[in-house]
């Protein structure tokens, strides 16, 4: 099985995906597929106005009109800083909720 990175539905973003045709659903679901395997859709590029954030846009066109995606490349390493950080703060909240019983 692949490595595959995780995907996160931000606000209303799924809803909104699910109310695209069918067929821009797949397109978009199969860019999204290749952004989480590490793969590059030939439709997919980087977004501009973002600084350096690696902030990327999917753009289908289908008879009904030209729909876009937005996502967020975040690279293996910085998942790990965030995933360890996060945990290192657990652990002084729930030290200091104790001490202070």
């Amino acid at each position: 099985m692949e490595d595959r990175k995780p995907l996160e539905w931000v606000g209303k973003s799924k809803e909104d995906l699910s109310e695209f045709p069918l067929e821009v659903k797949k397109m978009m679901g199969h860019s999204l597929h290749l952004a989480q395997i590490g793969e590059e859709d030939p439709d997919s590029k980087p977004l501009k106005g973002f600084g350096s954030a690696s902030v990327r846009e999917i753009v289908k066109n289908s008879r009904d009109g030209t729909y876009r995606g937005i996502y967020i490349e975040t690279p293996k390493q910085e998942i790990d800083l965030i995933k360890s950080r996060l945990k290192e703060a657990e652990f002084l909240h729930k030290r200091k909720i104790k001490d202070e019983k």
